[in-house]
């Protein structure tokens, strides 16, 4: 399960976007694009928690007393693991996330300061989990997508759209702030690519 995070379905070639955006899942065979979703909220720390949850922006107190999706999973005898390529945040992602057998909020793995990992990375403890050979395993990604600045959330030599160099969030630069934010999008299509590639080598039943 992956759980993006700042991403436009109006940006998505998927869904008629007319810029190559997703060059990669465009031609994914047995790919589903649902037109008709909608976050619950536009902040993280309650949009994230309904995603792994039962909960509804109408009930959300319930969210006190609720189980996580994770623990559904482990009570079905899976392996789990939650991986996030944000730091705590004393919210429900915390406390859904840590349920898992294995957990880790990776920008607060290195001793850099201001350390800001690609979620690419999330990718190697993906295949670290998948290397431990569970009979069941249910593993979830949450990714920081395309927070601001976008030129940051891609490597240099991915760029597509130009100029892309980083700027303020100011309308006057509109066109250069689309174009690092298309890139960021493409930067997706392929992390979500390199999953699938993952999944393949496994050759078992396997859903994203």
């Amino acid at each position: 399960m992956v759980v993006g995070e700042t991403s436009r379905a109006p940006n998505w070639q998927l869904y008629g976007y007319g810029r190559e955006t997703n060059p990669l899942l465009a031609h994914q065979e047995g790919l589903v694009a649902f037109s008709k979703a909608l976050t619950e909220s536009n902040t993280t720390h309650k949009s994230v928690p309904m995603l792994l949850s039962g909960v509804s922006a109408r009930n959300y107190d319930s969210i006190y007393f609720r189980k996580g999706i994770i623990t559904a999973f482990k009570e079905a005898g899976f392996r789990t693991a939650f991986f996030s390529n944000q730091r705590r945040n004393h919210s429900f992602i915390d406390f859904f996330g840590m349920e898992a057998d294995t957990c880790d909020f990776i920008k607060e793995d290195s001793v850099v300061p201001g350390y800001n990992p690609a979620d690419d990375e999330l990718l190697r403890l993906a295949e670290q989990e998948l290397a431990k050979g569970a009979e069941r395993q249910f593993i979830v990604l949450h990714t920081y997508g395309s927070h601001f600045n976008y030129r940051e959330r891609y490597p240099l030599e991915t760029t597509f759209f130009t100029p892309d160099y980083p700027v303020d969030a100011k309308r006057k630069y509109r066109d250069n702030l689309v174009n690092a934010y298309d890139n960021s999008i493409r930067y997706t299509d392929g992390f979500l690519s390199g999953i699938i590639r993952m999944l393949e080598k496994q050759q078992a039943n396997a859903v994203m």
